[in-house]
């Protein structure tokens, strides 16, 4: 039965789980605090799990245009530029996974769906509705922006979710990284000296950090990312990087250049949203994307996972006789994922940021690995579609 659901937040999670529910027939009114909806963020990442929802929805078709799709993740060494891996892309993720893997401007994805989501009739979006305004019932969830009654609410007003704290008392944590963030235009030549000419994501390792660097904007950008130790700053997205801290980190490395070549660095902290028991509270109250699972970047995975829950929640909805019955069931698939996502992760940054034994034993296993075994490694991930979820 088609329900009326509010979603709280226009984020990627928001804006792609009104679009999954809508097309299943449902009623959505989206409440966005924010009185307009600015660009916001950099780059980011989207793996075949994601693109292939994103399809579904339509959502693709106005995505393309400035999405890049890479001919390969390079694992190489912040040192002198080796590389010690390569995992295929492009066509070939493609042919194995179903979907592409893309990478983009995180302002260019939400523009996608904001086009998606204008255009659609069952899906309402009322900015300046702070969702600290939300009420519950035993009937329902109201808010002061609407007269309308609804069945569920979800949470997906990101890592410093309002609403959360009516599931648990965990709050985000910090990680005791940050990640130093700017943008360098394609044709400079620092990019191309460091990047060459191909499409291509290059994660770099050394001792205690990373570095990231992929294209956007249809290939005339790269986003670059270095994640590196750093003490906790106030709270939020956008500030001034320390760029002693930065030179410092880069320093004797290959990309030292970056510093200078790219401008308006920016220094986000990286918090977690800890795994949490439950993300829901029965009968009408639901946390998704960073709401209830924010991760570190070290897997690429966080827009992904939104987009997961998305799809998943979509499909127990028509699947399941009540919402308190999908909410459960969404649990019970969602939850293992994550947490799998979570030691994927925390695997990638141990081995990304090794040192001395650790860092040779690393490029010896990598030396042997084949591309086919890389990308066999990831069938667990990127080969994901709701049909075979489990639970």
């Amino acid at each position: 039965m088609p329900a009326s659901i509010a979603i709280a937040g226009a984020g990627i999670a928001g804006l792609t789980s009104a679009l999954a529910l809508a097309r299943r027939g449902h009623d959505i009114t989206i409440f966005e605090r924010e009185a307009d909806l600015g660009e916001a963020g950099a780059g980011l990442q989207l793996s075949p799990n994601a693109t292939r929802v994103l399809r579904t929805l339509g959502v693709l078709d106005h995505l393309h245009a400035v999405a890049v799709q890479p001919d390969a993740v390079l694992l190489r060494s912040a040192r002198n530029g080796s590389v010690k891996s390569r995992l295929p892309l492009g066509e070939k993720a493609q042919d194995r996974w179903g979907a592409p893997y893309l990478t983009c401007h995180r302002a260019d994805l939400q523009g996608a769906l904001l086009k998606c989501v204008t255009a659609d009739p069952n899906i309402k979006l009322t900015l300046d509705a702070p969702a600290q305004g939300f009420s519950f019932t035993s009937d329902g969830v109201s808010h002061p922006r609407s007269e309308a009654q609804f069945q569920l609410l979800l949470a997906a007003d990101g890592i410093w979710s309002s609403l959360r704290e009516k599931v648990t008392s965990l709050d985000a944590r910090f990680t005791a990284r940050i990640a130093c963030r700017a943008m360098l235009s394609g044709d400079h030549p620092a990019a191309r000296e460091l990047f060459g000419t191909t499409h291509n994501v290059h994660a770099f390792m050394a001792s205690g950090f990373h570095t990231v660097a992929y294209p956007v904007s249809g290939g005339t950008a790269y986003n670059l990312v270095v994640v590196l130790p750093g003490g906790e700053t106030q709270r939020g997205w956008v500030q001034g990087a320390d760029l002693d801290l930065l030179r410092h980190a880069l320093g004797g490395t290959i990309l030292a250049p970056l510093t200078k070549a790219a401008s308006d660095w920016s220094q986000w902290p990286l918090y977690e949203v800890p795994a949490l028991e439950s993300w829901s509270r029965p009968p009408n109250l639901l946390l998704v994307g960073d709401a209830a699972h924010a991760l570190t970047p070290y897997a690429a995975q966080g827009a992904a996972m939104a987009i997961e829950d998305a799809s998943v929640l979509a499909g127990l909805l028509d699947d399941t006789d009540s919402v308190a019955q999908a909410l459960v069931k969404f649990e019970r698939q969602r939850i293992p994922r994550i947490e799998q996502v979570r030691r994927r992760g925390g695997f990638n940054s141990f081995a990304w940021h090794a040192a001395g034994p650790v860092a040779l034993v690393r490029d010896l296993v990598l030396k042997h690995r084949t591309g086919e075994k890389l990308m066999a490694d990831f069938d667990w991930l990127y080969g994901w579609h709701t049909d075979n979820r489990s639970g």
